[in-house]
């Protein structure tokens, strides 16, 4: 008899365990099914419940955090899920959901080490690895970032984001030999990314690739002719291929008889050997043959800007205009008309094509810095400032770009600067000022506006530090004479001693 009761005892409690786990189970189930009906609240109470009943079970404190984390209640997830990582320390979904929560807290460096901790028990885990990798841009951790996008192209060889951050990584570090491997395999993937175009012609013009180069550059140049840049090492290319004296030698001697195309042909080569006067004449008779040629209407005027002759060559943009609708084109020609009017001070006509440029591409800053210079000559000091303003917001918004915009925010850091001088709030003056100098240290006029700034809000010990840095920059120059007066009133001297 008492073995009989023994025997019903272990059957009645493995049958409530059995229960219970069953009930548990379906416990987790049933608040993920409210979760996916938005019945988060209800949800959270299940798990609160059923965390109280199995405070060992590390899933159910990983789904209470998802429920909190779906409400934007961040700070409690977070507990719950360092409960979890407690009771299961090799559970890499632990690891990348607190990593989810730190990348939302902008605590990148927190984030990164989750998502490393989550890598290295799922270490082919694609979409893991690019959270992993995400982190460590955002922190800063360049080589680690880099080695992660490598890991991920070990195993997704075709990865575009892996290959476009990589790629850029490289370029930007002036790593052009490790780049030029992920941009062949990008470039023809992306082969209408302007962004993609540009850091391969780079890279192939800094590994001297030219004959690849070429043919990538001229068309990048097709859709943006304003990228001067390009042009430069186009035109370099070209040189080290020896391609352009060869097109001279074999077409110049038979200029009477060449077609209208060969003479294209000839003008452009003139262009890409600098010899502007006779890539004008030649490109004038051009016109001469036929006059409907509007494809050579935007290189004329730029060599009319070459050769300083900007009336011709606000008339040459401006019959570009007329005859040619494509976005690329229009933006860079009203663009170039407006330099141009600029240098013959018809700076209306230089206001109207900059902001029509501006209409074609609102973001693009060396439209809004030539706004701003125009400006400056039309002396309407809200709009300049205004203008300037939107070269600094637009020229820092994307730090990918490797130094692109450094001569842009070089001269609108100082404009500004000087308008901060001139309004007396020489903080904010010297803010922009030395923001400027980060860029072209040796400029002389910012150094001494620096020394100014200072000067002006009584801290001696930098006003001297910065007119000695004038005299030993630019000894001979009329900065240099202002630096001097600076330094008799400041009754100081560079050596360390007062006067």
């Amino acid at each position: 008899m008492k073995k009989l009761f023994f025997q019903t005892l272990i059957v009645t409690v493995i049958t409530v365990s059995f229960v219970f786990t069953s009930y548990s189970q379906s416990d987790i189930e049933k608040a993920r099914e409210e979760l996916k009906a938005g019945n988060t609240e209800k949800a959270i109470d299940i798990l609160q419940d059923y965390t109280k009943d199995n405070e060992t079970d590390a899933m159910g404190y990983v789904w209470l955090a998802r429920a909190y984390m779906s409400i934007d209640s961040n700070g409690q997830a977070e507990k719950e899920l360092i409960k979890g990582r407690a009771l299961a320390e090799a559970n890499a979904e632990i690891y990348t959901l607190l990593g989810d929560l730190y990348g939302v807290k902008k605590i990148y460096a927190a984030a990164e080490q989750q998502y490393a901790k989550a890598a290295a028990l799922d270490s082919a885990n694609v979409e893991l690895l690019m959270k992993l990798a995400e982190s460590q841009m955002k922190a800063r951790h360049y080589t680690e970032a880099a080695k992660t996008y490598n890991r991920i192209l070990e195993l997704d060889p075709k990865n575009l984001v892996a290959l476009r951050t990589l790629g850029n990584l490289f370029v930007r570090a002036k790593q052009y030999v490790n780049a030029l491997p992920v941009l062949d395999v990008l470039y023809p993937m992306e082969p209408d990314s302007i962004n993609v175009q540009y850091d391969y012609v780079k890279t192939l013009f800094e590994t001297r690739n030219y004959e690849k180069m070429i043919p990538v550059a001229e068309n990048l140049l097709q859709r943006d002719p304003s990228l001067s840049d390009v042009q430069s090492m186009l035109a370099e290319a070209y040189k080290a291929t020896n391609r352009s004296d060869q097109v001279v030698k074999l077409l110049e001697s038979r200029t009477d008889t060449l077609s209208v195309d060969e003479l294209i042909t000839l003008a452009k080569a003139y262009r890409n050997l600098d010899m502007f006067d006779k890539a004008v004449t030649t490109y004038e008779a051009v016109l001469g043959r036929d006059s409907t040629r509007c494809d050579i209407l935007y290189d004329m005027g730029t060599t009319y800007m070459k050769v300083k002759n900007y009336s011709s060559a606000v008339a040459m943009f401006d019959m570009k205009i007329a005859c040619d609708t494509s976005a690329g084109y229009r933006f860079a020609s009203h663009l170039n008309a407006a330099m141009s009017a600029m240098q013959v001070k018809d700076f209306k006509s230089a206001e109207d094509h900059t902001l029509q440029s501006i209409e074609l591409r609102p973001e693009n800053v060396q439209a809004w810095l030539t706004l701003a210079q125009n400006y400056v000559q039309l002396g309407n000091l809200a709009k300049q400032r205004a203008a300037y303003k939107k070269v600094i917001e637009l020229g820092t918004a994307d730090t990918t770009l490797n130094g692109k915009y450094d001569r842009a925010l070089e001269e609108a850091y100082r404009m500004e600067g000087v308008q901060e001088l001139l309004d007396k709030n020489y903080p904010a003056a010297v803010r922009y000022l030395k923001l400027s100098l980060q860029i072209n240290p040796k400029h002389c006029n910012t150094i001494l506006l620096t020394a100014q700034a200072y000067h002006n809000s009584n801290n001696r010990d930098e006003a001297t530090k910065y007119y000695c840095r004038v005299l030993s920059t630019c000894p001979k120059s009329e900065d240099a004479d202002i630096a001097k007066k600076g330094l008799e009133i400041l009754g100081t001297g560079c050596g360390g001693g007062s006067k």
